[in-house]
């Protein structure tokens, strides 16, 4: 029998970012979308397409199609994306909703630096948020195989057909936390500030794992810092 999911559980604002590259703090936000779920059920929907003011690489237009043109036709200025994105989730909060991630300490950073570099917001206390990825390396900590968001989707019984679609990872990711939510009911905290609070130390206690295990097999480990959501400026 399925336990009850804690009702935080129950009302998402899902987001997501495609990007330039995977530097949070010198890469930039191509595409976003914010989505509320309630009750695993997509209610309200938001997309960007940002022109971000550098060059996007061919190796990123291969992972999210969208080419310097499209961005240049079709994106808006990215002062005015990335304060349109902060302002949704900052409402969302307001409303009551849990942030979604997966990963956040990725999208999470990367909106966070782009809204200090146009002097948007300090979303450096921005909560809380619940991150599936985290949420299931801690309760399932030795699966076997990847854990990307399509591996992990696939696991939880989640369908995600156009990924590296901002809105259908962010939308996929809310879902594949609702299946959490349900499968791990007694294990999780009962409020979102205190998963959000939990998560803190569960990244730091898997990173540092990580880490330890890097330097075990004579890998390299320098940029392997812990951080959620937020990572650390230098690494």
């Amino acid at each position: 029998m399925t336990a009850q999911r804690p009702q935080w559980a129950e009302r998402l604002a899902v987001f997501d970012i495609e990007t330039t590259g995977v530097d949070p703090y010198s890469d930039r936000i191509v595409t976003a979308a914010v989505a509320l779920l309630d009750n695993g059920k997509v209610t309200e929907r938001h997309d960007w397409i940002i022109n971000p003011g550098v060059p996007i690489p061919p190796a990123a237009v291969q992972v999210h199609g969208i080419t310097n043109e499209i961005a240049s036709a079709s994106g808006v200025k990215p002062e005015i994306g990335i304060a349109q994105i902060v302002i949704k989730l900052l409402e969302m909060v307001e409303r009551g909703y849990t942030l979604v991630a997966f990963n956040a300490s990725f999208d999470i950073t990367m909106l966070y630096a782009e809204a200090t570099r146009y002097q948007i917001a300090d979303l450096a206390s921005i909560s809380p948020i619940a991150d599936p990825y985290y949420i299931d390396r801690k309760l399932d900590r030795y699966r076997r195989g990847k854990r990307t968001l399509v591996d992990v989707a696939q696991h939880y019984g989640v369908s995600l057909e156009n990924a590296h679609d901002a809105a259908a990872d962010a939308i996929a990711a809310g879902q594949v936390l609702y299946a959490i939510a349900a499968k791990y009911a007694p294990q999780l905290p009962a409020t979102a500030m205190q998963m959000h609070d939990a998560l803190i130390v569960w990244e730091r206690e898997l990173t540092l794992d990580f880490k330890e295990y890097l330097q075990r097999n004579g890998k390299p480990n320098d940029n392997v810092v812990p951080g959620w959501p937020i990572k650390p400026t230098v690494i």
